[in-house]
């Protein structure tokens, strides 16, 4: 496919399917133009994190890190590789993470780190197998090959290849090309140079068909080392003076330096020591400016050669010391490597183990989905039973809960009823005495109009104070009864009604209340609340004998809340019980409390007004807060 096609199909689409066609095109362009490719990959990441694609975002991801790759920028590539395994992370992409890591492996190998190269392929290739993803596989089998044979271990390197090239002709890889230049490269190890030939030129008709720029300048230079050692020179030549003209163009430093010391190589070989000269020199500086000892030590070879063949034998003993000295800098800085290489040598053999195991896996993972299948099917039977059991025990718990709630709200009315009862004594004792006195003002004939008048006036304003507390609480257990109230009112009428109580107990029942507060719902749910929070306050009071004990109630409101802070000057409660009070069937008053009441408070609060309470330690005492907002 032809770039103009790309750049037709790009503009011939919309959406999810241009960026698709855009991400394509910057594959297309990963090796001929890296930079352009980099730019179309940052489009699609764009594109894919403002519609959240995930899957388009790693791969956009992915080819990036391979443009740069192209770039011979290791620096930026390592930086969108990071981002790359950090995104994978987040979205547990095994296979994103896998091509992170295959990534890592080969900037490490262009730097010539094989030990960090070896543990950066073996992670991915870890990933890579949780998959089981061919073409993921076959990437990860063609990196740790291409270790193996940096490091000249020939055995294990043709071992991955293999597997390598297995995966890729299985599935139609166009990666087996580039497999089959390494597979070319150990048998030019084994000095099987026409064979290594063979496999060269096959791929690289097939790397000039996809305008892959960096391959084609990577098998040309194999070409032409191969002609060098079948003494073709000429024809030697004339390919790495193309591999050279191609790795100078895209600015690759390493192999531009292995492309110019071979050149050298063949121009001593023919005696023209100037082009020898002018190609090693160049070659030595590209190894000095990126410190490429190993290509360095190569270079001082080709210099031995070129003097040795020149009878300058000072000058070629000269290099023959920098040789050494530098193969014994090169020998203490691998040590640690080395170490490292013997470790993932043993990783490499498990991971051969997983590879080979990995068929039988699959078999028995088969199995297991037939039998996982058929268990399923009874499974979901015994969820439908299960289900209908657990409605049954939600069902009996609710009806539970409404008994505990009534159990609550009788108690209640009873401590209402008593302390009705001791509002009304009062005025009962008053109305008993102004019936006596009409009595016996009648019987001594002194019973006047101005007389029954005055009685008859102080009855009638006992009976209206008696009818008031009875019509406060008329209402109060119904839980449809809804209204717009005042609630400072609400608590003046609920603090009224248990005066009795805690005036009883020697607890004094202050109030400061903001009268422009109003709620919309059940006053004497309300109210409810309130007393289970008095008498709670007067129970701990009680219990602890607190001295000068006292119980304030603060109202206040903003535009959007009211809040209620009841305190009571009483012992602390214990940290860890501040939230459990409000657990149902959770009590501190062992077995005096049900542990319902404050329960049934949070539950009025937060299902009928929308609110929430919580209660806090102060310095002297416990503060509860109920806080509702203004609907």
């Amino acid at each position: 496919m032809e770039k103009k096609e790309y750049l037709e199909k790009i503009a011939n689409s919309e959406g999810e399917e241009k960026y698709q066609a855009i991400l394509k095109y910057a594959w297309f362009l990963r090796q001929k133009e890296p930079l352009e490719s980099a730019e179309q990959a940052k489009k699609v990441i764009k594109y894919a994190r403002m519609h959240e694609n995930t899957y388009l975002e790693l791969k956009a991801l992915a080819y990036l890190c391979y443009a740069y790759f192209y770039t011979s920028d290791m620096v930026e590539t390592s930086r969108w590789v990071d981002k790359l395994e950090k995104i994978s992370k987040k979205y547990d992409n095994n296979c994103a993470r896998g091509t992170a890591y295959g990534m890592k492996s080969r900037i490490a190998l262009n730097q010539c780190n094989t030990a960090e190269a070896m543990e950066n392929a073996l992670i991915a290739l870890d990933y890579n197998l949780k998959d089981n993803n061919p073409k993921a596989l076959t990437t990860s089998y063609f990196a740790l090959g291409m270790i193996h044979l940096q490091r000249e271990e020939n055995t294990e390197a043709e071992h991955y290849l293999q597997l390598a090239l297995q995966n890729a002709e299985e599935t139609n890889n166009h990666a087996q090309y580039s497999i089959r230049v390494n597979i070319g490269n150990i048998l030019f190890n084994e000095q099987k140079y026409d064979d290594a030939l063979n496999e060269y030129l096959i791929c690289l008709e097939y790397f000039k068909e996809q305008d892959m720029v960096s391959s084609m300048a990577s098998v040309l230079l194999n070409i032409g080392l191969c002609h060098r050692f079948l003494k073709n020179y000429e024809t030697g030549l004339e390919y790495m003076m193309q591999s050279y003209k191609l790795f100078e163009n895209m600015k690759n430093p390493q192999k531009l330096g292995l492309a110019a010391n071979a050149i050298a190589n063949i121009y001593i070989m023919q005696s023209d020591w100037d082009n020898a000269l002018k190609y090693l020199q160049k070659a030595e500086r590209l190894a000095e400016t990126h410190n490429f000892k190993s290509d360095l030590v190569s270079c001082y070879s080709n210099y031995v050669k070129y003097h040795e063949n020149k009878e300058e034998y000072v000058e070629a003993n000269n290099y023959l010391h920098k040789i050494q000295t530098l193969k014994d800098k090169i020998n203490i800085e691998n040590h640690q490597e080395k170490m490292s290489i013997l470790e993932t040598k043993y990783k490499t053999q498990i991971y051969r183990m997983k590879s080979a195991e990995l068929n039988e896996k699959n078999k028995a993972v088969s199995n297991q989905n037939k039998q996982l299948h058929e268990t399923l099917g009874n499974l979901q039977e015994t969820y439908k039973k299960l289900q209908i059991e657990f409605q049954e025990v939600v069902n009996k718990l609710n009806s539970q809960d409404d008994l505990l709630s009534t159990q609550s709200r009788m108690a209640m009315m009873g401590e209402l009823i008593s302390a009705i009862a001791h509002q009304w004594k009062q005025p009962l004792n008053v109305i008993w005495v102004m019936a006596q006195a009409i009595g016996e003002a009648w019987e001594y004939e002194e019973l006047d109009d101005e007389f029954m008048e005055s009685q008859l006036k102080l009855i009638e304003e006992q009976v209206m104070y008696m009818s008031e507390t009875v019509n406060d609480f008329r209402n109060y257990f119904n839980q449809d009864y809804t209204i717009n109230f005042n609630v400072a009112k609400t608590i003046e009428k609920t603090i009224h009604l248990v005066s009795y109580i805690t005036n009883k107990n020697g607890i004094n029942l202050v109030s400061e209340l903001d009268n422009k507060c109003s709620l919309t719902g059940n006053p004497n749910e309300l109210s409810q609340v309130l007393i289970n929070v008095f008498n709670n306050a007067r129970d701990a009071i009680v219990d602890n004998e607190i001295n000068d004990p006292y119980i304030k109630v603060v109202l206040s409101c903003d535009p959007e809340f009211i809040t209620i802070k009841v305190f009571n000057k009483g012992k602390h409660i214990e940290p860890e019980n501040l939230d459990k009070i409000f657990e149902s069937y959770y009590t501190t008053k062992g077995k005096e409390g049900s542990g319902i009441g404050l329960s049934i408070c949070r539950k009025i609060v937060k299902n009928k007004f929308g609110g929430h309470i919580i209660a806090r330690n102060l310095d002297e005492g416990v503060e509860f807060e109920i806080k509702m907002p203004i609907l």
